[in-house]
């Protein structure tokens, strides 16, 4: 289940599994080797698509820019688009993450498989 209420005192334990606290009542799941570089940033939940995901905020050339829990792991290029394999939107886990193409995502949600390379 993506909601997962958390206890102060669960939250040590969260940290030593790979949990990270979007909202009080939300967290997403990563990696442990990525903890330790996502924990240092202020993480918080967007809804799109009737779904949660994790984002951050971040000013550059003085205009704030959202950044995506998913596609930083995933290190998702411009023109790709990065598919949680499970379908739940707050599992960051790198084993979760997948980078394809747009039309490849589509195929894959529409018709459960993506087209072969011709």
């Amino acid at each position: 289940m993506q909601l997962r209420v958390l206890k102060e005192e669960t939250i040590q334990r969260f940290s030593k599994e790979g949990w990270i606290r979007v909202v009080p009542h939300l967290s997403a799941r990563v990696s442990i080797e990525d903890y330790p570089y996502l924990s240092q940033f202020h993480w918080y939940a967007v809804w799109a698509w009737k779904r949660p995901y994790a984002v951050r905020a971040e000013i550059r050339d003085g205009r704030k820019h959202v950044i995506r829990m998913h596609r930083e792991i995933a290190h998702t290029q411009p023109g790709y688009v990065c598919h949680h394999v499970n379908g739940i939107t707050l599992d960051n886990r790198r084993e979760n993450l997948q980078n394809m193409r747009q039309y490849e995502h589509d195929c894959l949600h529409r018709f459960g498989t993506i087209p072969e390379k011709i």
